[in-house]
């Protein structure tokens, strides 16, 4: 079992990470690249460098050096003369652009965050209905904001 953990995960430390972090590959810098989110979207390979260009460099709501960075492969640097251009985005980012896609994995991406909000509500009504926890209005407004962020990231 652990031979298959490290062939998958490369060893590292999974643990904190939630299923469709490990599914976009963030590492422990909480980024991954657009390559990588690209490949999990399962779009087709020859529209990469369009749907980058009109979906990361000329998103209205990203911003360069805050959600995404240009790099450049060193691998690829040393034999290409014109690298393929890739970018780090942060998991945050990432998790947007997974839920505007139109298609099988996009939708499977909204329902995972759909169910999370779910998941939050059902833990704000659990905690009210709990006698014996006194919890203040801040507390449950904070735990409510939760779902409202989700909710507010899926329409962006």
């Amino acid at each position: 079992m652990s031979s298959i953990f490290n062939e998958v995960f490369g060893g590292k430390d999974t643990s904190k990470l939630t299923p469709i972090e490990i599914a976009l590959g963030i590492d422990e810098n909480g980024m991954t690249t657009a390559r990588k989110l690209y490949d999990f979207l399962g779009m087709d390979r020859s529209n990469y460098s369009r749907w980058v260009k009109s979906n990361i460099v000329e998103n209205q709501f990203a911003e360069e050096n805050v959600d995404f960075w240009a790099i450049v492969t060193d691998d690829e640097r040393s034999f290409n003369p014109n690298p393929t251009q890739d970018y780090k985005i942060t998991a945050h980012f990432a998790k947007k652009l997974s839920m505007i896609v139109k298609n099988e994995k996009g939708e499977e991406a909204r329902k995972y965050f759909v169910q999370i909000e779910d998941g939050a509500k059902k833990m704000v009504d659990m905690i009210r209905d709990t006698a014996d926890y006194h919890i203040d209005a801040a507390t449950l407004k904070g735990i409510a904001s939760t779902g409202n962020l989700i909710r507010s990231t899926m329409r962006d």
